[in-house]
């Protein structure tokens, strides 16, 4: 018997962590990165997609949703692409509330017209058959979920690392969801070039995804958002590192757990909505095991040559400016528990001393076994000179901690919060203490904020690798 169309669902996997996710007369498009390096040039795509195939494939989409602003789910490229190229400006763009308008901001400038903050662990109609469930984690990311008709269908993680207590507010707020999509591979580097910790790293991904699937699955997991690669000759090295389809599919398999890779840009999931259930499980897994078994052989890795050299008068500039603009908006005592951090910057054969309370950057006699961090200096003033650049250096992992140092250095977690913080306008002063529009969002994220905050100051307070996670 032939099911109707409209009780017919679909999902699509295009590209890293984007997905087509079809239900009727909805179309959601998630995480849009189609080309180009993001992370400072670090990261690649791989496979990238065809464009081509995209412009005929995404002329229906409704909606867009972005679960937060690192550029491998925020590329606003890609975004200006689907808008002048595919005819989407007029769609609704979805995107977890915050205390910032920014996001939207830009895309107005892009081109975008039509926007939906979602709140946090709500759920938002957006269609006469679709409701969107919003849960924002930390302060910067966030993971949706789709209920069709009433019933969940997919629960989409991404790399938000939810942790046990955010897993037991979901599910008792809104139960277990049929799909979970969830990332499978590593995302970045702490900076301690150790193959143990590393390896740790790229085993504790899929314990997570292992965690969330038995707490908030009643299906199957879909792995995705790791078609990425580390593409500069100061990172490639980890590409050694990263998941395969067949790591996550052993794992899963060894707990009696339901894992179902999708081919990207290849057949879609199909779900019959009336009997809420997969329809064609078996052909799409053995289509997508035959393409990652030849993926895997064949892959090719393009690495980019180095970076034009930045001086030290231009890094220095930055540096100071960006300190600056912390400590007008952080706690002095902050500040000074930042201190100082020594640098050799490889490509320029130099010691650079940052101290983060006096603001101050000078030439130091040093050398790789006497500094905190080794770096190149693009990556470096690259940090500094963008609100997103601390991050940017974290994921992308191009730059490592001396030899000697074997624990992150309590200054380099602080700074890497601040910054972050920085990022979301989010301040650990006085002013965002008594701001109405940060406790708004406080308030609105009072469920799982408290546990996050727990989790992220564990994460700061301990000193070994392993036991962050």
């Amino acid at each position: 018997m032939t099911i109707p169309t409209d009780e017919i669902a679909s999902i699509k996997l295009l590209s890293h962590a984007c997905v087509k996710i079809t239900a009727a007369e909805t179309v959601i498009l998630t995480d849009p990165w189609f080309f180009g390096r993001v992370f400072n040039n670090g990261w690649g795509l791989s496979p990238e997609p065809s464009l081509d195939d995209l412009k005929k494939d995404l002329a229906d989409v409704t909606h867009i949703w972005i679960s937060h602003e690192h550029p491998d789910h925020l590329h606003f490229p890609s975004l200006k692409f689907l808008c002048d190229e595919v005819g989407l400006a007029n769609i609704q763009v979805l995107f977890q509330e915050t205390n910032s308008e920014k996001v939207f901001d830009v895309l107005q400038k892009i081109g975008y017209t039509r926007f939906l903050p979602l709140p946090h662990l709500k759920a938002t109609t957006i269609s006469e058959s679709i409701d969107i469930i919003s849960y924002g984690h930390r302060h910067l990311d966030s993971c949706f979920g789709i209920r069709v008709k009433g019933r969940n269908w997919i629960l989409n993680i991404n790399d938000t690392e939810l942790n046990a207590n955010d897993c037991k507010i979901i599910r008792e707020k809104f139960g277990k969801f049929p799909i979970l999509l969830n990332q499978y591979s590593i995302a970045g580097f702490d900076g301690i070039y150790i193959d143990e910790n590393i390896k740790y790293e790229k085993e504790a991904v899929i314990s997570k995804m292992l965690s969330h699937h038995q707490y908030l699955s009643d299906d199957f997991t879909i792995p995705f958002a790791s078609l990425m690669y580390f593409c500069k000759s100061d990172n490639s090295a980890f590409n050694a590192y990263r998941n395969t389809i067949f790591d996550a599919q052993k794992a899963f398999d060894s707990e009696g757990l339901k894992l179902l890779p999708l081919e990207p840009q290849g057949a879609a999931l199909i779900w019959d909505i009336k009997n809420f259930s997969s329809t064609n499980v078996n052909a799409i897994n053995k289509e997508s095991i035959a393409f990652f078994k030849n993926y895997y052989k064949i892959e090719g890795l393009k690495i980019d040559v180095d970076d034009e050299v930045i001086e030290f008068d231009v890094i220095k500039q930055v540096v100071e400016e960006r300190i600056k603009l912390w400590q007008r908006r952080t706690f002095n005592f902050i500040m000074k528990k930042m201190g100082v951090l020594d640098f050799w910057v490889e490509d320029l054969k130099l010691g650079i001393r940052i101290n983060f309370h006096k603001v101050s950057v000078e030439k130091i006699s040093a050398s790789l076994e006497t500094v905190h961090i080794v770096i190149n200096s693009q990556p470096l003033h690259f940090a500094f000179s963008t609100p997103f650049g601390l991050q940017s250096l974290g994921v992308s992992g191009r730059y490592r901690f001396s030899s000697q140092i074997k624990k992150i250095p309590m200054q380099w977690k602080l700074v890497r919060i601040i910054s972050s913080l920085a990022n979301a306008d989010l301040f650990l002063g006085w002013r965002t203490l008594y701001d109405s529009n940060m406790i708004k969002w406080a308030w609105s994220r009072r469920k799982g904020l408290l546990g996050q905050i727990k989790q992220q100051s564990r994460r700061f307070l301990v000193s070994d690798v392993k036991s962050e996670n």
